[in-house]
């Protein structure tokens, strides 16, 4: 009867597993997604990047970005920052400096609200334009 709360409970517990169990998570989130007529906008939004997340930690990183890429510019600020940041830390652990650099500077261009990781992501931002051979733009952001 209430198939949207149990997945939602049935993937925070399979995250608070000891160990994580993330390939049941992962179902669970699948499932709930699956219910686009019995979910909200925002519920949705979330289920996107909370699979993503988990796509992430089972190193699956380019359907990580596939979902996290489908949370759209009307989400709440705080889930669309999330999943830009998330995208952008896996382009950055594969080394693929540009992407991960315009991914950061959206999330940070953002305005719509308060973004607590800010000094994380303009370190991040600093690394990637290191890489890129643009000292001066990492200054710039390792100042910020």
């Amino acid at each position: 009867e209430h198939r949207v709360e149990a997945y939602v409970l049935l993937a925070d517990g399979c995250l608070k597993a000891q160990p994580p169990q993330l390939q049941r998570a992962l179902d669970a989130n699948r499932e709930l997604r699956e219910l686009a007529h019995e979910i909200t906008p925002d519920q949705a939004n979330a289920a996107k990047l909370q699979g993503g997340s988990i796509l992430l930690q089972l190193g699956k990183s380019k359907e990580a970005r596939d979902s996290l890429e489908k949370i759209g510019d009307d989400a709440a600020p705080h889930i669309l920052r999330q999943a830009r940041l998330l995208r952008a830390r896996s382009f950055q652990e594969e080394a693929r400096w540009q992407e991960a650099a315009a991914v950061y500077a959206e999330a940070l261009a953002d305005a719509r609200g308060p973004m607590p990781e800010a000094a994380s992501a303009l370190y991040a931002l600093g690394e990637c334009y290191h890489r890129l051979s643009q000292p001066n733009e990492a200054i710039k952001a390792w100042t910020e």
